[in-house]
């Protein structure tokens, strides 16, 4: 399974497994996708690029300035900023689930600006990023669904 990255390049993204039910089988019939651990499905940047969008966000940037920072050095020509506040819709749709496989105790990054859910939001995601026992592409590959 291929990623078009550019109208003459594509990128791996994963694997395409047919659970077949011919020639006498037993299957579903069903295609399934396995996905790399850093690729986001349904995602045009890769979980790098996400990572990089979180940090400048936790380093106290504007939400537009961090979005064009992480995708300045991808190959997409769409770096539209109203996308940054798509993803973070999606991050806090996210964030009850992570709480749930965290520890809230150790969050300790304090958010003072006018959004609300960005209070609630970064100091969990400042946590995933530093947990020392899980990267986000360990959470992708232990949990079977997407970051976000």
């Amino acid at each position: 399974m291929y990623k078009q990255v550019a109208m003459d390049k594509k990128r791996v993204a994963g694997k395409r497994i047919l659970c077949s039910n011919r020639y006498g089988r037993v299957g579903c019939g069903r295609t399934r996708q396995l996905y790399l651990a850093d690729v986001i499905p349904q995602r045009h940047y890769s979980l790098a690029v996400v990572i990089a969008f979180i940090q400048t966000l936790l380093a106290g940037s504007h939400v537009e300035h961090a979005y064009l920072n992480a995708v300045a050095a991808t190959q997409y020509t769409l770096k539209a900023a109203r996308h940054a506040w798509r993803w973070l819709t999606a991050l806090f749709k996210q964030l009850s689930l992570w709480r749930t496989y965290l520890d809230k105790s150790s969050e300790r990054v304090v958010y003072s600006g006018p959004s609300t859910s960005l209070k609630h939001l970064l100091p969990t995601l400042d946590v995933l990023l530093t947990c020392q026992h899980t990267t986000l592409s360990d959470y992708q590959h232990h949990f079977q669904r997407a970051f976000f």
